[in-house]
């Protein structure tokens, strides 16, 4: 399959110039290859047709005048453009092309932004219509959103939060939407932890104190009485107190019966990713729920957030495993001093002598070493896989290739046979009962043809992307085999997570796991069928 690409910038259309932005050239290329690599039915020669600074209101521009040539002359059998904006902004003649021409000269057009794939429309006038209705439903959308922004808004100055999610220690009332009620059972630790603070105890004794009680932290709490769904970062037997968790408690203001509004905003449009507000311009709202705490209490538990009892010593600092190195008991992420050059888990140091985490550091170079050869080694086994998957997928590839136009040129023949039947029938030549025996018989074989074609489509396609995924992984493994140390590079491309139950016993879970899995599993599907039909 030939696939023709169709990269477009108009500064006068009022596109984005710059490299960095949505609309580049560079970055339309990548978002279309990447569209390419994921779509099991898209795989073939790529061409790319580009015109960088000319106006999409009209279509005379050589890169697309040079694509529709090429696509008349059967050379290209797919188009492929960021959006239909790409492709031209005259809505009236794009859908001529889209309509009319494209399906007469037998190409498929995608528009990944405009979610418009010529092939779900064969036959039909609605798909340009229904990418029209899209582009007019996006600009909806934009309204909606600093609609919404503003209702918001409105909500909060009179004190009214519609769609705010409970803390814990509150409850949302089942019949007042955005009401908050008071979880007596959770609030009793939360006043517990104030009324603490309050008399002086430092964070990490208060941590203690909730630890050794064997009081639930507010995760597990909520997940069992109320089961709600929680994401946990820690082990089973870690999900214990810390610091980090007291100290978020005593600095919220909700648990005065005030609340801070508007500290996120969200752009409704077209994402749900929120994005922090400046402080300056959050909303306090007075009063909003009932209070657990005094404010009185709250002031004086917030000298202990003042006092510097805590360093926090995660160091920002650039090496080769930053954000990988995770302790093996708690799957945390383990603590970078910079200066000994070692590592501990701060988990351990967070929530005291409750947890089963070692309090010993480890040296970062050690680990580092081990990470290294046992990289290397996993290296030269992918490169053996290489080998064997290329024999044997490769083989069955080439095998499923021939097979497929075998098939193809079979069913093409079948069809053709059909409709001289059909020409002999109309013109008299065959009795209809000959002609609806014979008919329902080369229909009946061509469905059997149809249905081995397919499985040996499908087969085809799974080998292809095996065949690219191994490819792709020993090619970013050629370009690092000569190293002769640890690079964050090497990290960034194979490496997961680095697991360190003590110095001796270090695990490494690779990025490639997944695939390698995949890929040995293919190449085990295909021995099985070769051994079968053998």
């Amino acid at each position: 399959m030939s696939i023709g690409i169709y990269l477009r910038l108009s500064l006068s259309d009022g596109d984005l110039v710059d490299k960095k932005e949505s609309n580049s050239i560079e970055n339309q290329r990548l978002l279309i290859r990447e569209f390419i690599d994921a779509q099991d039915d898209l795989f073939g020669e790529i061409t790319e047709y580009v015109d960088d600074g000319y106006t999409g209101t009209n279509f005379e521009r050589p890169g697309f005048k040079k694509m529709i040539e090429d696509a008349k002359r059967g050379r290209i059998k797919v188009i492929i453009a960021k959006d239909l904006s790409r492709l031209g902004r005259n809505y009236i003649e794009l859908g001529d092309y889209l309509e009319q021409i494209f399906p007469l000269i037998g190409v498929r057009v995608i528009a990944i932004g405009s979610n418009y794939d010529s092939k779900d429309h064969v036959g039909d006038v609605a798909g340009f219509d229904a990418a029209i209705t899209n582009f007019i439903n996006t600009m909806y959308s934009k309204d909606l959103s600093v609609k919404h922004k503003s209702l918001y808004k409105s909500f909060w100055a009179r004190g009214y939060c519609p769609t705010l999610a409970c803390p814990y220690g509150y409850i949302a009332d089942p019949d007042r939407k955005g009401v908050w009620l008071i979880d007596e059972e959770a609030a009793k630790v939360i006043r517990d932890i104030f009324e603490w603070a309050a008399q002086g105890l430092r964070i990490r004794n208060i941590v203690e104190r909730l630890n050794a009680a064997r009081i639930e932290i507010p995760g597990e709490y909520l997940s069992r009485v109320y089961n709600r769904t929680c994401k946990w970062k820690a082990s089973e037997d870690e999900r214990i107190w810390d610091y980090y968790k007291v100290r978020s408690i005593i600095k919220s203001i909700e648990y005065t019966g005030d609340h801070y509004a508007h500290k996120y905003e969200s752009n409704l449009f077209n994402t749900n990713k929120s994005i922090n507000v400046p402080r300056s311009e959050w909303i306090l709202i007075k009063d909003h729920h009932p209070g657990i705490v005094s404010h009185e209490v709250f002031e004086l538990a917030q000298k202990i957030i003042n006092k510097k009892e805590w360093v926090d010593k995660r160091d920002p600092a650039v090496f080769a495993l930053r954000s990988r190195i995770r302790c093996g008991n708690c799957s945390l992420m383990m603590t970078y001093d910079d200066e000994r050059g070692r590592l501990t888990c701060g988990h351990r140091k967070t929530s005291g002598k409750r947890s089963k985490c070692p309090t010993c550091s480890y040296p970062y170079a050690d680990i580092e070493r081990s990470v290294f050869a046992a990289l290397k080694k996993y290296l030269l086994d992918l490169k053996m896989l290489e080998y064997i998957i290329t024999t044997n997928v490769g083989g069955h590839k080439v095998k499923c290739e021939k097979s497929v136009k075998y098939y193809e040129s079979k069913i093409d023949i079948l069809k053709a046979e059909r409709i001289r039947q059909y020409e002999g029938y109309a013109q008299g030549l065959i009795p209809a009962q000959e002609y609806l025996k014979k008919k329902k018989a080369l229909t009946s074989e061509i469905n059997e043809l149809q249905a081995v074609l397919d499985k040996d489509k499908s087969g085809l396609s799974e080998d292809y992307e095996v065949l690219s995924l191994i490819r792709d992984g020993c090619e970013a493994a050629e370009i690092i085999k000569d190293d002769t140390e640890l690079t964050r590079k090497m990290v960034e491309t194979f490496v997961k997570n680095v697991y360190v139950h003590d110095i001796n016993r270090i695990e490494v879970v690779y990025v490639t796991e997944d695939i390698i899995t995949k890929v040995i599993r293919r190449n085990n599907a295909v021995f099985d069928e070769e051994f079968v039909e053998g």
